[in-house]
């Protein structure tokens, strides 16, 4: 057999492998470990995140060489976004349940990552971890979440108060500057017009001495200030038209302006309700799960109330609408 036939059927057996891998769904996390591994190794370009995923499954079980892998796997981005509050947390889990590591894997990543890694990531990752089994830490956990929520919300609400504020300003310096211009100019046209009226008059005068004539000569000066007044309002309106079409160009640019800083906010706000930012949204799973989390902290039959709940559901909404990977 040659060299290409084999190398042909070793690839045509490791592709029907890993199909029937994945097709099983395995449920033990040595098995999702080694299925995670063939997904890194062939990327499904439709779903990138599958080997992702199976990293998860494994190490919510407590598989060590997964949780070690998917820490590095959200540090570097290999098979998705980085993210660095999971990276501590599964970094974290490692340092607890691996002796032979006793915390080095994390000290690395906190050192090389000093300006990334804040205090609030440290307490996020460590209360996450103690919620797992103790009560006591669940209710901490919460009470966490619920002021960094309040702090994050308090600071939008101050920079839209400030936009609203700055917005005001502008509009009102634009109508200050607008009725100006508007004032200025019918103010000419009017000027042109009574100085025409006038000599209007002064030739009607001049032929006086003829009634006929004069007769005359007022009909024909009535039509043409008739015209003259037809002409000026039509250029009165004509400018009129250009100020009110410019008006409205304004009026419709500063509205897609408000419009898109609106839903960059509404985002923005929603991102922070769930302790992320619109740059680190991660995958519809993890939002799903976090979304669970703070469902016990928001529904009525715990601390919540229905107007809490209702918001959180509505920040899941719109986050959803903003994940980029399955």
């Amino acid at each position: 057999m040659s060299f290409r036939t084999t190398a042909l059927s070793f690839t045509l057996s490791a592709f029907v492998t890993g199909t029937a891998f994945a097709s099983q769904s395995p449920t033990q996390p040595e098995d999702q470990f080694d299925l995670a591994q063939q997904l890194a190794l062939t990327p499904n370009t439709d779903s990138p995140s599958d080997a992702r995923y199976w990293l998860e499954q494994s190490a919510h079980q407590g598989y060590l060489p997964a949780q070690k892998q998917l820490a590095e796997d959200y540090a570097r981005g290999l098979t998705g976004n980085i993210d660095d509050s999971q990276a501590i947390y599964w970094f974290t889990s490692v340092a607890l349940n691996d002796p032979t590591d006793s915390g080095f894997l994390l000290a690395d990543f906190i050192q090389h990552h000093q300006t990334e890694v804040t205090n609030a990531d440290l307490v996020d990752a460590w209360y996450q971890l103690s919620a797992l089994k103790n009560p006591q830490a669940e209710e901490a956990y919460n009470q966490f979440l619920e002021q960094r929520f309040n702090q994050m919300r308090a600071k939008q609400v101050s920079e839209i108060v400030e936009l609203d504020k700055k917005a005001t300003v502008e509009e009102k310096q634009k109508q200050t500057k607008g009725h100006g211009e508007h004032k200025a100019e019918p103010s000419q046209a009017w000027f042109a017009s009574g100085a025409l009226g006038l000599a209007i008059l002064v030739g009607g005068g001049l032929f006086g001495y003829r009634r006929h004539h004069r007769q005359t000569q007022i009909n024909a000066a009535n039509d043409a200030s008739k015209s003259l007044q037809l002409e000026t309002q039509v250029k009165e309106l004509q400018f009129t038209n250009k100020q009110l079409k410019r008006q409205l160009e304004k009026v419709f640019k500063e509205f897609k302006k408000v419009k898109n800083q609106s839903d960059g906010q509404k985002l923005v706000v929603a991102c922070a309700m769930f302790g992320y930012t619109p740059q680190t949204i991660p995958d519809s799973k993890a939002v799903k799960l976090r979304y669970r989390q703070l469902s016990k902290l928001y529904h009525p039959d715990s601390r919540g109330s229905e107007e809490e709940m209702k918001r959180l559901n509505q920040a899941f909404k719109t986050i959803s609408q903003n994940v980029t990977k399955e």
